[in-house]
């Protein structure tokens, strides 16, 4: 019983619903069409395009005397009033817009009985016509972001544009507040597009000619200013150019001119090359109060005038280009915000004499040739690029105290480098580093070469190890036997990446466990020499070793793959043809000087005429070099001072029946000089020059 009750009630209400009874009507002054256009007292609203949640003013059809055009509409906000909503419109006398309306279609009010208008603060454009032949129009509030005027949108009005704002009026019609136009002054034309209720504008052309060249600091009612023109006409004439604080883009060129001065906006991003070669410009300031700065790829290379640079203090970020102070005048350089500088920004600043960085990524070669730089401060987080202290001959201190650093190889050719933080680092007592600062030293000057205490040690431990392990009475081949050893002894081929700085530098195997062929030729180059030996350093394009003279005739010695092959001396003591009929990385070789420390040596690359073997030193192994040995040792004949060391076949440094033994196994050919070897892999051993 109670269910069919129920039912009943449920069907009642239903049909009340159906009737109208019970739902609520809509009010009278808004309705919601499908085509999303909402209507209130009289004013028509549609959804904007691209913009859902916001309204324009399409019509208006009510007959107030006072109107006010609401903020919000059913939620969403009114931004816009279209073409002609009241033009025309009779008995309208005052009308009050929310100052969230950004655009102005042609004609809003033209022609209407309005006496009294506010334009809204976000209204920065009025085009032409808006209030034209507003005879009754007496009451008008202008206000300071209005940016451009139309000459013809109070015509046939009472109103006048204040004094302040005339500069902003255009003789160029506008349809809308979203329309492009041009104007001009005595000293710029300006093009300004409109878009979204932002103002962009852009000097155009520049008509004044010579002096100094001052844009316009008056241009706040602009959302962007930009100079995008590579060139105006009679650049080459200005001593002088104020740019304005808000400018975000320029792109104009002052390269090759006499300017003198210039004053930059913080905010923008300098063009590349804006003052390159302006051997007059003394001075550059920058304005504004933004926290980043960004300055162009040699935007001041070659402005030898240029003394000084000043960041503002406020800048928290600084990006400078690529050689964007090379050549300049700059004699101090003091960085004291996060900076990322560029490969070469300083290069070649002869006048610069400290410099001081703070939280900075410093790129190759940033520091390069600055051939007066005495000392450098180094604070925060430093990352230091390979080679971005190079040939600063000068320099003679480092300070890192205060900084965490990042860093291997960052210094080349600094030969005056002899302090960290003040103190030496080099003990020459002890012909080592300092225990406080060795671990710092390994950790980021590993990849080094032509530091001063990099080369006070590598010096120190060539002549600790010559002594150690040769003597005056040692033969020459007995010299060049125990330091190839040594070498092999004391080092391993690396087992990381062939590539690494560190094993391409005069340090590297006395620094480090492990290296590549370069640091091996490096040291026995090294080595020969301070035992008295002549010594050189060749390569090919992915291997090094070494040429000696030894006895008077010249012979390969590799002690990188004599190493490789448990210190078998394999590659010791070749000919140039031995070296040639095996191929791979020995088919061709050229002299190299890998560093100054290597100087001493010749600069023509020596020949390697004879074979160990080839005792009368005819270019042939055969049964005549065996009938001399064989005399020889039994005191029959003599052999040449010039072709001793051919006979000491076994390299140890003494001619006995062991020599006679294996030169026999060589002519009869039980014994093969050709080693036919698993090429390793030492593709990028050689450091590129």
């Amino acid at each position: 019983m109670k269910s069919k009750n129920l039912i009943t009630l449920m069907l009642s209400l239903s049909v009340l619903f159906t009737a109208g009874c019970i739902v609520p009507t809509a009010p009278t002054s808004m309705v919601y069409a499908a085509s999303e256009t909402v209507t209130e007292n009289g004013m028509s609203f549609t959804v904007r395009r691209k913009k859902k949640n916001e309204l324009m003013l399409t019509a208006y059809s009510g007959n107030a005397k006072d109107l006010t055009v609401p903020e919000k509409v059913g939620g969403k906000t009114v931004t816009a009033i279209d073409n002609k909503v009241f033009s025309g419109v009779s008995g309208l006398e005052n009308v009050t817009l929310p100052d969230t309306i950004s655009y102005f279609g042609a004609d809003v009010f033209r022609g209407s009985s309005v006496k009294s208008v506010n334009i809204p603060k976000s209204l920065k454009v009025i085009p032409s016509y808006t209030f034209d032949n507003c005879k009754e129009l007496k009451a008008f509030e202008f206000h300071d972001g209005i940016a451009i005027i139309a000459n013809t949108a109070f015509k046939n009005t009472d109103v006048t544009v204040p004094d302040t704002l005339k500069s902003r009026v255009t003789d160029s019609p506008l349809s809308s507040s979203e329309s492009g136009c041009s104007f001009s002054t005595d000293e710029w034309d300006y093009d300004v597009d409109c878009l979204d209720g932002r103002i962009y504008l852009e000097f155009a052309k520049y008509n004044d000619a010579g002096g100094d060249m001052v844009f316009p600091d008056d241009l706040s009612y602009y959302d962007e200013i930009s100079c995008t023109h590579t060139v105006f006409d009679h650049v080459s004439d200005i001593r002088k150019v104020v740019f304005p604080e808000k400018m975000s883009s320029i792109t104009v060129r002052f390269a090759n001119t006499d300017i003198e001065e210039a004053v930059l906006p913080q905010d923008m991003d300098m063009v590349d090359s804006m003052f390159e070669n302006c051997s007059k410009l003394r001075s550059v300031t920058f304005s504004g109060n933004t926290t980043s700065l960004t300055i162009g790829a040699k935007a001041f290379k070659n402005c030898t005038s240029l003394k000084n640079i000043s960041i503002p203090e406020k800048c928290k970020k600084l990006t400078i280009g690529s050689s964007a102070f090379e050549n300049t005048g700059i004699s101090e350089l003091e960085l004291n915000c996060p900076s990322d500088i560029g490969s070469g920004a300083f290069a070649k600043c002869s006048s610069l004499l400290t410099a001081e960085l703070t939280d900075a990524n410093i790129s190759e070669r940033a520091f390069m040739n600055c051939t007066s730089l005495t000392d450098m401060t180094f604070k925060g987080n430093i990352d230091l690029s390979e080679l971005s202290v190079y040939g600063c001959d000068s320099l003679e201190n480092v300070n890192f105290n205060d900084s965490r650093v990042t860093s291997c190889n960052a210094f080349r050719d600094c030969p005056m480098l002899y302090t960290v933080n003040s103190e030496k680092v080099f003990d020459s007592s002890s012909g080592d580093f300092v225990p406080t600062y060795r671990a710092f030293i390994v950790s980021h000057f590993g990849g080094s070469d032509n530091v001063g205490f990099i080369n006070d040690y590598v010096s120190a431990q060539v002549k600790r190890v010559v002594r150690e392990n040769t003597d005056e009475g040692m033969t020459d081949i007995e010299k060049v036997i125990a330091l190839h050893d040594w070498v092999c002894d004391n080092t391993k081929y690396t087992e990381g990446s062939v590539a690494d700085r560190v094993n391409h530098s005069d340090v590297s195997l006395f620094l480090n466990e492990y290296t590549v062929c370069e640091g091996y030729a490096r040291a026995c180059n090294l080595l020969y020499h301070e035992a008295g030996l002549e010594s050189y350093y060749v390569n090919s394009s992915d291997h090094a070793w070494n040429i000696v003279n030894v006895g008077g005739n010249y012979f390969h010695v590799d002690a990188t793959l004599d190493d490789l092959d448990g210190t078998s001396r394999k590659w010791f003591m070749k000919s140039d043809g031995e070296l040639r009929k095996e191929g791979g990385s020995h088919a061709e070789w050229a002299l190299s000087v890998p560093s100054p420390l290597h100087e001493f040596q010749g600069k023509m690359l020596p020949e390697c005429e004879y074979r160990m073997g080839d005792i009368n030193a005819d270019g042939a192994i055969n049964t005549a070099d065996l009938v001399t040995l064989q005399k020889y040792l039994h005191g029959r004949s003599g052999i040449t001072k010039a072709n001793g060391v051919l006979v000491d076949i076994c390299c140890d440094g003494k001619v006995d029946v062991l020599d006679m033994v294996r030169l026999r196994r060589i002519v009869i050919g039980e014994l093969s000089y050709t080693r036919h070897y698993s090429k390793i892999s030492i593709n990028a051993c050689i450091n590129s020059k």
